[in-house]
This record gives structure tokens, sequence and C-alpha cells, in this order.
């Protein structure tokens, strides 16, 4: 079994190689005969050749100007150029002063604690409004505000007759020398003693004693009490 498959195998190994064979064989004179058989290519006709342009007339040199429009482009250019340098010496004396350009330190008060207080601003003062209660008014204190009123009852005339003293009711917020003062000054005459006393009624009763050199009768007739 095996060697028919072997020399199955080498059978048809042998017409494969002839087949390869004859095809080398064949193919370059195939290729010749399509090489002959090919026709060359006509050649191309050739372009025409282009006329020639015309030859363009040659331009005619232009008269040369005159020297003077040429000194005036110079004295243009030259007053161009003036500014320029004249900037330019500018911005070299302006270089430094930038360079040197001065930085403002402003100094701040350092606070040492933690309190804080704003300045004092201006304060309108304030108009005192006139007041309608009694109390405000300021009391006068007087002669006639310390002396009030004689007092003529029977002891009063028998002190008067005794005893050279004349009886008074008298402020209750007054001294014993606010009273002789207010004797000086009403009547005109000197007291050498006062005794005080607060009556039941809360009023103050005065003893006014005179000098000698005044009688208590003639000052008592003057004032209208007899």
């Amino acid at each position: 079994m095996i060697l028919q498959l072997c020399t199955h195998h080498t059978h048809i190994y042998k017409k494969k190689r002839l087949l390869f064979q004859t095809k080398t064989t064949t193919m370059p004179a195939k290729t010749a005969v399509s090489k002959a058989a090919a026709p060359k290519k006509a050649a191309a006709p050739k372009k025409a050749a282009a006329p020639q342009k015309a030859a363009a007339p040659k331009k005619t040199a232009a008269p040369k100007k005159a020297a003077a429009p040429q000194k005036a482009a110079v004295a243009k250019k030259a007053v161009r150029e003036a500014p320029q340098k004249g900037v330019k010496k500018a911005a070299k004396k302006g270089a430094p002063a930038a360079m040197t350009k001065v930085v403002k330190v402003t100094k701040r008060k350092a606070y040492t604690r933690p309190q804080f207080r704003r300045p004092h601003t201006y304060r309108r003062p304030s108009i005192p409004k006139p007041s309608n209660n009694m109390s405000a008014i300021p009391n006068k204190w007087d002669a006639f505000r310390v002396i009030r009123y004689p007092l003529t009852t029977d002891k009063a005339m028998k002190k008067i007759e005794e005893n050279n003293t004349l009886t008074f009711i008298v402020d209750s917020h007054a001294n014993k020398t606010e009273i002789k003062k207010a004797m000086r000054k009403l009547y005109q005459v000197k007291a050498v003693k006062v005794n005080t006393l607060i009556r039941p009624d809360g009023l103050k009763k005065a003893y006014i004693r005179l000098s000698a050199s005044y009688d208590a009768l003639e000052t008592a007739n003057k004032m209208g009490l007899l």
C-alpha cells in the first residue's frame, strides 16, 4: 500500500516537472513575437515656432533735474533729522531721571494698645432752652428777702420799751450775720445782738437788740409801728 502511494506521488511530480519545463521554453518566443508585432508609434508633429515679439522701443533717457531741487531735498532731509536728534537727546537726558525715581515712604503710627480712639471732631454746643420750672430761676437773696416784716404784739412792744429790742419775722434760711447786715442796710441802725427761734407754725422769729446810740422807739416810729 505504501509503495503504491509513493509511486503515485512520484508520477505526479514528474508530470508537474514536465509542464514547468515546457512553459519556460515557450515563454521567450511569445514575448519576442509580441515585441516584433507591435508597430512603432508615429512621431508627433513639432509645434510651429511662435512669431517673435516685436522689439520694444527703447526708453529715451529722462532729462536730468536741475541742481536746485537736489539742494531742496537735502534741506528737507536735514529738517526731518533735526527733531529726531533733539528727541534722542531728550530721551538720553530723561533716562537718568527715570532711573533715580524717588519712592515715597509713608509713616504710619504704631499702636501699642488694644484701645483705638477716633480723633476729636467739631461738635456744635447745645443751645439751652428756656425752662418753665420755677426752681430753675435763680433766687435773689437780698436784704428784703432776709427781713420779711416786723411784729407788733404786746410782748414785742414791751421789748421795745424795756430792752431796746425790735422783733421781726425773717427768712427761715437767714443766719444772724445776714440779719445784722440787712438791718444796717434797711434802717441804718447797728444791731448788737440777735436771738432767733422757730415758731410752731414754722416761721423764724428774730429778736434784734440795738446799740445804745440808737433808740428802738424812734426806729419803730420811722417804721410806722406806733
